[in-house]
Formats: structure tokens, C-alpha cells, sequence
């Protein structure tokens, strides 16, 4: 599933005020990848600590990931500082350009 998110901090990465994210990716053997309904249940206006992973236009959570509602993750966004603002939008969409598992404050939209 793909879901629209505005971001409000990041922690790593070059990430942009919009994001799109996969959830419920599974990669088999071959590069098969099976994709499963929403592992969160994601609401439009809820904000979510999401861990994502992946390449430029195809970040990923899954349910084995640290996601959660943002009122769920004091102990996260105590480990994790501050963070800081994203990026503003570029004509060029370009969603993330660092290893995996970068933590981001997400509202979805």
C-alpha cells in the first residue's frame, strides 16, 4: 500500500515536507516482493514515528520496524534528540538518500 505522509522532524537522510511510503513490503528470493495491506493502520491527521528503509522513491516500513503513533514514542524521540526540519519541495522529487532505517515524524495525509 502507498501512503502520502507530510513530515515534520527527520534524523537522517535528505528528506522532503512530502513523502510517499510503502507498508506490508515483504522481498522474497528471485526479487519477488509480495505487498500486504496496512501493518499500522495509518490514519489521515495522526501522527506516527516511522522507521523507514529503502531507495530514493521507494521508502518502506514493515511491521517488524519501530513505527508507531507519535503518543506512543516518548521513549523513541528521547533517544532519538531533536532532529530537524525537512527539506522544502524541490521540482525534482527526491524522498530519501540515506541508509536505512531513518526515523521520521509523519502525519499522514
Amino acid at each position: 500500500m502507498l501512503i502520502k505522509f507530510s513530515v515534520a522532524r527527520c534524523w537522517k537522510g535528505s528528506v522532503e515536507e512530502e513523502v510517499f511510503l510503502y507498508t506490508g513490503v515483504s522481498r522474497w528470493p528471485g526479487g519477488y516482493r509480495r505487498i500486504a495491506g496496512e501493518d499500522f493502520g495509518f490514519k489521515v491527521g495522526e501522527q506516527y514515528l516511522v522507521y523507514a528503509f529503502g531507495e530514493n522513491e521507494h521508502l518502506v516500513t514493515t511491521e517488524c520496524e519501530r513505527t508507531t503513533k507519535l503518543e506512543k514514542a516518548a521513549e523513541d524521540l528521547k533517544e532519538l534528540g531533536e532532529g530537524r526540519l525537512p527539506e522544502k519541495r524541490k521540482t525534482k522529487v527526491s524522498l530519501v538518500t540515506s541508509p536505512p532505517n531513518k526515523a521520521l515524524q509523519l502525519t499522514a495525509r
